[in-house]
């Protein structure tokens, strides 16, 4: 293809915005050797002693249909519903349970390319409906988004990815509730914001 032809074709830069950022992050997990490339896990701090089993927990609670209020494993029992407000609430979460238990480390590895790339094409999504733009600067904009120091910080906390993603949805839906006076977009990702992590989102 040449040059000429490249640059005339009509390209889906929001589209773009995401294989940047999950690629880019998986060629890195390829090079680390992290699972599910290798046999290193991105299970550091906290990561390793309370979300990735809190993960599991959740799958099997849900697999078993056991109770989401109130679980016996820990003492005389305890508040689980409070659990899932922090940890678990991610809807990404809930896509486990079609997968079998040895596939869960790899899912949980590929949860954190998954969000961030999200959250660049969220991003990317902004800014072609804010500036009215179609062009490769919303495909790289949108990459430095989702791989912007805030997110490589704190990628290990994994529950907290949904809300950062799901931030730029929010600011165009308040700019499309100031501008023409419609609600939805801004309601919608303003509560799932919360609901996924009411931490962050809050």
């Amino acid at each position: 293809m040449k040059l000429h032809d490249l640059k005339n074709r009509k390209w889906n830069y929001v589209g773009l915005a995401f294989g940047f950022t999950f690629v880019g992050f998986l060629m890195v997990m390829i090079v680390k050797g992290l699972c599910p490339f290798g046999d290193s896990a991105m299970l550091y701090s906290d990561a390793y002693h309370q979300y990735y089993p809190f993960f599991l927990a959740f799958r099997r609670a849900i697999h078993s249909g056991e109770s989401l209020l109130y679980s016996w494993d820990v003492g005389l029992g305890m508040d689980y519903l409070g659990l899932i407000a922090y940890y678990l609430a991610s809807p990404l979460n809930l896509l486990s349970v079609i997968l079998p238990e040895s596939w869960m480390l790899p899912y949980f590895s590929l949860l954190v390319p998954l969000k961030l790339g999200l959250a660049s094409m969220f991003f990317a999504l902004f800014l072609k409906k804010v500036f009215d733009t179609e062009d490769i600067g919303l495909a790289l904009f949108g990459s430095f988004y989702g791989l912007c120091a805030w997110a490589l910080a704190y990628l290990w906390n994994i529950m907290w990815l949904d809300t950062f993603a799901l931030l730029p949805l929010v600011v165009l839906g308040m700019v499309s509730l100031l501008t023409k006076r419609k609600f939805l977009l801004y309601t919608l990702t303003l509560f799932l914001s919360i609901w996924a992590n009411y931490y962050v989102g809050f």
